[in-house]
């Protein structure tokens, strides 16, 4: 495993060369929005982070391996003087925490100068745009898990990589909910059943059975839910980064 910090640093300057512009137009999209939504006294500044950070970040994650990907620049991407190692952690530095503290930085000056204007034209004070609210912490957390995936997927697919680790997720969520329907719906019918067997009586589920007993069930996953959302929060990212590493080893061999 060959790593030198200086050719890491080369590395991402370099990286930041190839993909700026799909950063310079995107800032530029959302600072155009937020002007015209100024027109109408709104300030949208929390609501379009989110939206900056999950939809921007996580299509910007989804073409940085392009260059692996296509024919012609892979020529040059493979003879770059860089290790494995070293393109990983320079395209996982830019997609986690470069891109997550330029949306932060930028959402502050943009929100500020749309503030302004809004405040200038009504005479109101209104909050200005806080990065470290609780509810932008956590959209900063599920970002930097969820960005962990599509990383994995613009390494794997050549094309499109973005709307195919989307259908992948989408896939996934679809066996999931059929999986814990189908245990809570065997769980409501077993003890829809036994209640009503108490009295040596024929078993007779009507739909107030149902809605009742769906009001007042537990999570299909019981006690191992905690124990599924700290693997989530803890466990989740670090692993798709170990796989995207080994995918990215196997793929440039």
């Amino acid at each position: 495993m060959n790593f030198d910090f200086n050719r890491l640093l080369k590395q991402l300057k370099w990286d930041v060369l190839q993909n700026h512009r799909f950063l310079y137009i995107g800032y530029m999209v959302i600072f155009g929005f937020m002007l015209m939504l100024t027109a109408f006294n709104y300030n949208a500044g929390d609501g379009l982070f989110w939206y900056a950070l999950f939809v921007g970040g996580l299509a910007y994650t989804s073409t940085l391996f392009n260059e692996m990907n296509s024919p012609q620049p892979k020529q040059f991407y493979l003879t770059t003087p860089s290790s494995h190692l070293e393109k990983f952690i320079s395209k996982l530095l830019i997609s986690t925490i470069g891109y997550t503290l330029l949306t932060m930085v930028l959402f502050m000056v943009i929100s500020f100068i749309t503030t302004l204007l809004i405040e200038l034209r009504t005479g109101s004070n209104l909050e200005h745009f806080n990065p470290f609210s609780f509810e932008n912490i956590g959209t900063i957390k599920s970002y930097l898990i969820i960005q962990s995936i599509f990383l994995l997927g613009a390494v794997s697919f050549r094309k499109i990589s973005f709307l195919k680790t989307i259908a992948i997720l989408l896939g996934i969520g679809f066996v999931l909910g059929v999986i814990l329907t189908t245990v809570g719906a065997t769980s409501l019918l077993h003890e829809i059943a036994v209640i009503n067997s108490l009295d040596g009586e024929d078993v007779d589920i009507e739909i107030t059975d149902i809605g009742n007993y769906l009001r007042g069930m537990e999570n299909p996953l019981g006690k191992y839910s905690n124990f599924i959302y700290w693997l989530y929060l803890l466990a989740l990212a670090p692993a798709m980064w170990v796989v995207t590493y080994f995918k990215l080893t196997e793929k440039e061999v």
